[in-house]
């Protein structure tokens, strides 16, 4: 007889890469200077990364963690490796935060889901984090958990909307997956969230935090550290030269101890973002070079500029 012809099942998009297991998320960082684990150091320094074009799913979490350029996460993780390491020590005195901003066709509310998530930043503190390596793999790791335990409440409707867009779209396929999910949607759906690496809890020394514009969202995350002017540097080609802005003379004149950079991801800043920073009093515009380089290449560049006006 006839074989009937194998349809491959629609699939969630895969969230933890192979081989990845608990325990190598509950692996500590190492100490800096032989500090005891969970020393608490304060902030000076703050890197502020604009994330453009950042979905729903992929804010969530749901992201491969084999395949990083969807969504552009590897850039998040290049950000965070970039923030926090020194060849052998981390910045035990930084904090990086990611600022998730939606696509402009989800910025318009069209639902108390995608209102909640309008600007969601992830906020990673070098002296609380654990796990984290310099490597891609391993920051996605963490942030994934991180960002799927801020969304468990929704991450069922989420992933249902994942898999919907991936199935088959003929009218046999539909038909199936509407009957099969009519019977067990609510049972499947709390065992996949039960599943992922977000419901293992949250990961110690990572925050993320929504808020419902972008206006909030930059004047709570740009004020973490203080507004003494010059205290905020935005790097933009058009600004003042790093060095000349972070003159050790003029730096002793503005009594700037904590430091805040913003830059953009591979979208640069928008005009609305622009706008918003520069209403701030200790906003100060940089620039590293004329050549326009790699968002973690800035925060390299921009760490030891400051490094070398502190000496």
């Amino acid at each position: 007889g006839s074989r009937r012809a194998h349809r491959p099942r629609a699939r969630i998009p895969r969230v933890c890469p192979a081989g990845g297991s608990e325990e190598a998320l509950h692996q500590t960082a190492p100490l800096a200077n032989g500090a005891e684990g969970g020393a608490r150091v304060r902030a000076t320094r703050h890197v502020v990364v604009l994330c453009h074009d950042v979905s729903a799913q992929t804010a969530a979490g749901l992201f491969s963690v084999s395949n990083l350029l969807q969504g552009r996460v590897d850039v998040w993780c290049r950000c965070v490796t970039a923030s926090l390491y020194l060849s052998d020590d981390l910045r035990r005195d930084t904090v990086v935060s990611l600022v998730l901003s939606p696509p402009d066709e989800e910025s318009v509310d069209d639902g108390a889901r995608r209102d909640a998530r309008k600007t969601r930043v992830v906020t990673v503190r070098g002296d609380a984090v654990e796990g984290l390596a310099p490597a891609e793999s391993r920051v996605a790791l963490l942030l994934q958990r991180a960002t799927q335990h801020a969304s468990l409440s929704e991450l069922g409707e989420l992933g249902r909307e994942a898999k919907a867009a991936a199935a088959v779209s003929d009218a046999r396929g539909t038909e199936r997956t509407e009957k099969k999910s009519a019977r067990n949607a609510e049972r499947r759906r709390a065992g996949w969230v039960a599943r992922r690496p977000g419901s293992a809890g949250p990961v110690p020394g990572i925050a993320v935090t929504d808020y419902p514009t972008t206006e909030t969202c930059l004047n709570a995350v740009l004020g973490s550290l203080g507004d003494v002017p010059g205290s905020i540097l935005l790097l933009d080609a058009a600004g003042v030269p790093v060095a000349e802005a972070l003159d050790p003379k003029e730096t002793k004149k503005k009594c700037a101890d904590a430091t805040t950079f913003v830059l953009g991801d591979a979208a640069g800043i928008t005009a609305v973002e622009r706008e918003l920073l520069m209403r701030r009093d200790g906003v100060l515009t940089v620039t590293l070079g004329p050549n326009v380089l790699l968002a973690s290449h800035c925060i390299v560049l921009a760490h030891a500029a400051l490094d070398n006006a502190r000496e």
